[in-house]
């Protein structure tokens, strides 16, 4: 091939390449032969959702009236995300968007109009009610809605004009189609009448009821008046937020009428955003018909009001005093990973290291995840009591004499802040007790004073007792000999037996309640303090606030195998607190305290005694007396069945009492020895009486007597004792009074 020949060849190739080029770029910024054919009855001839790029609607009858203008947001793949509005754009409703372009998508023409028959003026086309203009990539429709056509019945005449539009020209178009182009601009602001999420948000601005109160975002948080101002309570906030999600419109009101209902008592709202335009909002009065709304009238740009729930203002109504936060520490106990206490030399120091807390200083050890997070929980959950002169008055105030000059102590505790990952490290000076027992903090980031009653601030000190492993006895229940336990003036004893088996040793002359006695091996053999107490004079820190006299009180002594070994574990246990109750651990002279779990201590305080004596054996019944509320009902057992024997139940009746019999059993012995006043049996509810046969042995009789109704470990109960049985014992009450309906 000569070289003229293959540069004639190249060009030739290079020309149709660029050919090519040009036409599929044509082509995609037209309308296709296909799509003409697939939409020839369609108004817009063309529908490409990925091209579309604008739509506006606008009432041509009422040019006050403030279009509709959508326009697509260029980053988002969203068929539906439209911003609304010109000089201030929002996002527009997505659900109001779709149904818009649905309308505008499969509007079709009833009929075409030939242009020699097109009467513009009396069409209604000269002046039309409304227009159209919809922007796709290359193509441009602009549809004018006339005046109402004769046929079809409701048709109304339009006209689509435009840039690269297919076939423009007059049609009929149906009334519901022009019904869907009038949509209300409110519609697509959705019902959100506040639309920014709390991210996005810099300030809040409160005015009207409750004053004037402002919010401002803060690297750690928010801020109350301002940005060096208290730290706001998170909890507080949040809630705050909760409710402006809730200023959703359930339908929108008059304006005139809205603002006339609002009157002086509201509360007016500002979101500032970190970008974009700030939306106000007044919330107040009642809602026409509708006693559990009120008004919200949107002020900013574009204005509008409506219903909403009543219970989103009394969030909004907060002081600004109440929305300073009053805890010590503004992180929950999971968002800590590494906190300091400094008193002079003494340091605790502890770090978080995946499931658990390794201790560093006074001394390196791996600490219980438990008893780390509920230190930390005692540290930064308390709510303290407001120094209020300290607050914005700039008035002076006595460190000295709320025992901060010099502090006591500091604390400095590491956290996450609240959607970032950023780690940030805050420090609160602790004072010695004022003169009234408090100790008074003081908040190193916002200068905030709070003051905690002694006991609750137990966690500010060095002292490290709550870094003790919390296991008390760790061993297998078959290593326990003996449990000794005085409780309620009496003791029992319940060793093991040579053949391994459980005895009751003590007192004498009872059975042992296999049951109950292997409950106190269970609760001791792997016993746990739920916490240790500080040492010393510490412990009066620790005091826990509800502990009081608690006549339940009891003495532990565990005799034990571990190796070759006999060892002992010896505690005693009383005043309820916070969680259990005060114990103290007596090992080998030294006293440590801990509070020992409520269930622990109901199982302790659960006497041991066979339950038997109290149950009544109805299987071999031959006759029972039931004495109650001045009745007397007598069942004999007469060929195999309990019946009536006196007629006053029916069989129904006598069957039903035999199972309420059955159902008839004690709780546990509440004490031992004879009948105490409290017991309530000079003047008994219930007596049961009656005679029992075995096969091949003589007939036994017994007599029930059931006292008053009590409460025991927090149960309401009736007690009752046996003849010959030295002992009270504790009923359900709802099973007394069960068979005593059937009297």
């Amino acid at each position: 091939m000569s070289l003229r020949r293959a540069r004639w060849v190249t060009g030739g190739l290079v020309a149709l390449a660029l050919a090519s080029s040009v036409a599929v770029v044509l082509t995609s910024r037209s309308v296709t032969t296909s799509e003409r054919l697939a939409r020839q009855n369609n108004v817009f001839r063309s529908w490409r959702p990925a091209e579309l790029r604008r739509v506006r609607v606008a009432s041509l009858e009422s040019p006050t009236e403030s279009p509709i203008l959508l326009t697509r947001i260029a980053e988002s793949t969203d068929p539906h995300d439209f911003a609304l509005g010109a000089e201030e754009p929002r996002k527009a409703d997505p659900g109001a968007v779709a149904e818009l372009l649905g309308a505008l998508e499969f509007a079709t023409w009833l009929r075409r109009i030939e242009p020699a028959e097109v009467d513009r003026q009396s069409f209604g086309l000269q002046d039309p009610e409304l227009e159209v203009e919809v922007t796709f990539r290359g193509v441009d429709y602009r549809l004018v809605i006339g005046g109402e056509a004769p046929s079809p019945q409701g048709g109304r005449y339009a006209e689509l004009t435009g840039t690269g539009v297919p076939e423009p020209g007059v049609g009929v178009v149906a009334a519901e189609f022009v019904a869907q182009l009038r949509v209300d601009v409110r519609a697509f602001l959705g019902r959100q009448l506040l639309p920014y999420a709390k991210s996005e948000i810099a300030r809040i601005e409160l005015e009207g009821e409750g004053g004037e109160r402002t919010l401002v975002r803060d690297p750690r948080g928010w801020r109350v008046g301002n940005a060096d101002g208290p730290r706001a309570a998170a909890e507080v906030v949040d809630g705050m937020f909760f409710q402006m999600a809730r200023v959703t419109a359930s339908r929108y009101v008059d304006l005139e009428g809205a603002r006339e209902a609002l009157g002086e008592r509201s509360v007016q709202l500002t979101q500032v955003p970190s970008e974009g335009a700030p939306v106000r909002v007044r919330l107040g009065g009642s809602c026409p018909e509708a006693s559990d709304e009120i008004i919200a009238l949107r002020e900013t740009d574009p204005v509008v009001a409506g219903c909403v729930p009543a219970t989103v203002l009394p969030a909004l109504l907060t002081s600004a005093e109440e929305l300073i936060d009053r805890s010590p520490f503004p992180f929950r106990p999971d968002e800590i990973d590494h906190f300091t206490l400094v008193e002079g030399d003494a340091v605790v120091e502890a770090v978080r290291s995946g499931a658990r807390f390794d201790l560093v200083r006074p001394r390196r050890s791996e600490l219980e995840l438990d008893a780390g997070n509920d230190f930390l929980q005692a540290l930064v959950s308390p709510q303290g009591e407001l120094h209020r002169e300290a607050v914005g008055s700039g008035k002076a105030v006595d460190r000295k004499a709320l025992g901060l000059a010099p502090p006591r102590g500091s604390a400095t505790v590491r956290g996450l802040v609240e959607g970032t990952d950023e780690a940030v490290d805050l420090t609160v000076d602790y004072g010695h007790p004022d003169a009234s027992g408090r100790v008074w903090l003081e908040r190193k980031d916002d200068g905030v004073l709070l003051a905690l009653p002694r006991q609750r601030a137990a966690a500010f000190s060095t002292d490290d007792t709550w870094t003790r492993s919390r296991s008390v006895l760790h061993v297998e229940e078959n290593q326990i000999e003996r449990v000794l336990v005085r409780s309620g003036g009496a003791t029992y004893v319940v060793e093991r037996a040579p053949d391994g088996g459980l005895r009751l040793a003590r007192p004498e002359g009872f059975e042992l309640d296999g049951g109950l006695a292997s409950d106190w091996l269970s609760a001791l053999h792997d016993l746990r303090a739920v916490r240790w107490l500080p040492r010393g004079p510490a412990a009066d820190r620790a005091a826990p606030e509800r502990a009081g006299p608690d006549r339940e009180g009891l003495e532990v002594d565990v005799t034990y195998t571990e190796g070759d070994e006999r060892r002992r574990l010896r505690f005693s246990a009383g005043a309820r607190t916070v969680g259990g109750h005060l114990a103290t651990l007596d090992e080998e002279g030294r006293r440590s305290t801990f509070v020992l779990p409520s269930a622990t201590f109901r199982t302790l305080t659960t006497l041991p005694i066979s339950r038997l004596t109290m149950s009544p054996d109805v299987d071999h019944l031959e006759r029972i007396v039931v004495e109650a509320q001045g009745l007397t009902a007598t069942l004999e057992r007469r060929a195999g069945e309990l019946v009536s024997a006196d007629g006053l139940l029916t069989p129904d009746g006598a069957s039903a009492l035999e199972q309420a019999l059955r159902a008839l059993h004690p709780l546990a012995a509440v004490h031992v020895g004879p009948p105490q006043a409290s017991d309530g049996l000079a003047r008994p509810a219930l007596v049961l009486s009656g005679r029992t046969r075995r096969l091949g042995r003589e007939p036994e009789t017994f007599r029930f007597v059931f006292g008053r109704v009590g409460t025991w470990q927090g149960r309401t109960v009736q007690f009752a004792r046996a003849d010959g049985v030295e002992a009270t014992f504790a009923f359900d009450h709802d099973q007394i009074q069960a068979l005593l309906d059937l009297l």
